[in-house]
């Protein structure tokens, strides 16, 4: 078969996969070891089965995932992330729709101490749905704010996923974090404005919460207290360069490991809980890893990344792609952009 259809029954097969609910990782996995081994034999199709996920464990950058989801998982059993929801509750839960926005600012701020998408929507899901349906929230804008506050564990820094996209990309992991700064804030804002779109059209969706004192509200401050550490510690610690993205992760695991014990939240049983739910998400962040090396490496050998590359390249561009190419602008009818 021409390596080229084959590439293309490949993708197809993979999404097939992927829509019979297979495991987007397994799915990738199979048919990149499937597809290479149509070319070069199932010896080095087995081997090389072998050899990628053996590579992706070796690799130190991917260390740092495991050390982001133990340390969420470890702030989430402190009680930070009730902290967090707390300290925004005081301060803008008396607002129409407040503690949907509550959700949201607080799973961004959870998020910068977390690194994990998934942990942030398990965290938010046991704290705030409670809150928001017990005052009379309706489900769709209590779960949407739970689900789109979850996005934010991925995109606010350090994220899990930023690593894992610089390693497989080979790009700087500061640079993305730096880079994701302003998109996470950008998220946060336009979450809130469509949670009041959404008020205006329904307003018994989220009524108004209580207004908090001003003691209320210090207190809250005060309470948030391992909060401001753990982000001082992680996100100062990195952008400061006083340590690597490495050592970060494994200081932030031991603060939020202290202060669970310092509260008296840890005990053996929930010590067990927390090293199962970092354990598997990482193990599932792994399996994508093997499944994305070898589903490219089948990409590679049929020649299709370089047939797209070559096909792009070749296209008659425009003025504004031209432009865009030399410059990094795009000129647009009433001016541009940078």
């Amino acid at each position: 078969m021409d390596p080229l259809l084959l590439a293309l029954f490949g993708f197809i097969a993979m999404m097939g996969l992927i829509l019979l609910h297979v495991p987007i990782g397994v799915a990738m996995a199979l048919v990149g070891m499937v597809g290479f081994a149509q070319i070069a034999g199932w010896g080095p199709a087995l081997t090389l089965m072998a050899s990628e996920p053996a590579s992706a464990m070796a690799n130190l950058d991917l260390a740092v995932i495991p050390l982001f989801m133990l340390m969420g998982s470890l702030a989430a059993a402190g009680g930070l992330a009730s902290d967090v929801y707390n300290l925004a509750y005081a301060l803008i839960g008396h607002r129409r729709g407040g503690l949907a926005t509550t959700t949201i600012v607080a799973s961004g701020g959870f998020g910068a101490i977390c690194g994990s998408g998934v942990a942030t929507t398990a965290t938010f899901g046991r704290v705030a749905m409670p809150e928001m349906l017990s005052r009379g929230y309706r489900e769709d804008l209590a779960a949407g704010s739970v689900a789109a506050g979850g996005t934010l564990g991925i995109i606010v820094p350090p994220s899990s996923m930023m690593i894992l996209y610089a390693v497989l990309t080979e790009q700087s992991v500061l640079d993305l974090f730096a880079a994701g700064v302003v998109p996470a804030i950008m998220a946060i804002v336009f979450y809130v404005v469509a949670i009041q779109v959404k008020l205006m059209i329904s307003p018994e969706a989220g009524p108004r919460g209580t207004r908090a004192t001003a003691m209320e509200r210090w207190l809250a401050v005060k309470q948030a207290w391992g909060v401001y550490i753990l982000f001082a510690v992680v996100i100062g610690g990195i952008y400061s360069g006083i340590f690597t993205v490495n050592e970060a992760a494994a200081i932030g695991v031991m603060v939020a490991f202290l202060f669970a014990l310092v509260r008296r939240r840890l005990g053996w049983q929930r010590f067990i809980k927390v090293l199962a739910e970092a354990s598997a998400g990482t193990a599932m962040i792994y399996v994508m890893v093997f499944g994305a090396t070898i589903f490219s490496y089948f990409m590679a050998v049929t020649g299709a990344a370089a047939f797209l590359v070559s096909a792009i390249t070749q296209l008659p561009a425009s003025p504004a792609g031209d432009h865009l190419h030399s410059t990094g602008s795009v000129y647009l009818p009433w001016g541009f952009l940078r």
